[in-house]
C-alpha cells in the first residue's frame, strides 16, 4: 500500500524557466503520465521554455534524464532540458564549469540582442538576456544586459551585466575602456583611456571583479563541449 501520497512529479516556475521535480522511484510510464498532467496544467507557459529536472536529491540517473529530456521535447516542445545542480565556487578565469549542463548535448536557441553599428553617447541599450554589439560604445553610452554583453569594437561607455544579481555573466570587448562596469552588484571603475588595443574579458572572481587578457586565458576553451549560456 502506498503510503506518501505526494505526487511524484511537481512544476513550479523559477527564474530559469520551470523546475520539474520528480521521484526516480516512480516507474518511467507512471512517471510520463504525471508529467503529462503537470504540463497540461501548465498549458502554453511549457512551449519553448526551459526545464530543469530536480530528482530531489544528489543522486544521477543518467538514462532517466535522457528517456524524460526526450519526452519532454517531443511531447511539449520545450526548448531546453537541464539538470539540476549546485552552483560551483571556481571562478570563470579558472576552469570553471557551469552550474547546468544541457543534458541533450544538442544545439538549442540562447536569447540575445545583436545590435550593429556605434553606440553613441546618451543612447541607452538594454537587453533581457545576452547583449552583442558588432560595433563601438562610445563614452557616455550605457549597456544593461540581463546575462553577458559582448562588444567587437571599442567598449568607452558604462556597461552593466548580469542585472540585476546575476555574478555568473562576463563583460568582453575588443578594446576594453569601460568607464564604469558592474555584474551583478559587484562594480568597478574603468581604467580610462589606453594607447593599446586589448581584447579582455571581466567577471566575478571571490566577489571582486577581475579583468584579464582574453588571448591569454580563454576562459572558455577548457570546457569540455559547447554550453549554453
Amino acid at each position: 500500500m502506498q503510503t506518501n501520497d505526494a505526487p511524484s512529479a511537481r512544476l513550479i516556475g523559477i527564474r530559469e524557466g520551470l523546475l520539474l521535480t520528480l521521484k526516480p522511484e516512480t516507474p518511467l510510464e507512471n512517471l510520463k503520465t504525471e508529467i503529462e498532467r503537470v504540463f497540461q496544467q501548465a498549458g502554453n507557459l511549457a512551449r519553448n521554455a526551459k526545464v530543469v529536472i530536480d530528482w530531489g536529491n544528489d543522486l544521477e540517473y543518467p538514462e532517466l534524464e535522457q528517456e524524460i529530456a526526450a519526452f519532454l521535447v517531443d511531447s511539449f516542445q520545450v526548448a531546453m532540458v537541464l539538470r539540476h545542480q549546485e552552483p560551483p565556487k571556481e571562478s570563470l578565469a579558472k576552469d570553471r564549469q557551469p552550474r547546468r549542463y544541457d543534458i541533450t548535448r544538442s544545439w538549442q536557441r540562447s536569447d540575445a540582442l545583436i545590435l550593429a553599428g556605434r553606440i553613441r553617447s546618451g543612447q541607452n541599450i538594454e537587453g533581457r538576456h545576452h547583449v552583442v554589439i558588432l560595433g563601438d560604445v562610445n563614452p557616455g553610452a550605457e549597456i544593461r544586459a540581463g546575462g553577458d554583453i559582448i562588444v567587437l569594437g571599442t567598449l568607452g561607455g558604462v556597461a552593466l551585466a548580469g542585472q540585476p544579481e546575476n555574478e555568473e555573466a562576463f563583460v568582453f570587448a575588443m578594446d576594453f575602456k569601460p568607464l564604469q562596469i558592474q555584474i551583478g552588484r559587484v562594480i568597478a571603475i574603468g581604467t580610462g583611456p589606453s594607447m593599446t588595443k586589448t581584447p579582455e574579458i571581466a567577471f566575478v572572481q571571490n566577489g571582486l571583479i577581475t579583468v584579464v587578457s582574453y588571448a591569454n586565458e580563454n576562459p572558455f576553451a577548457k570546457y569540455p563541449y559547447p554550453m549554453i549560456r
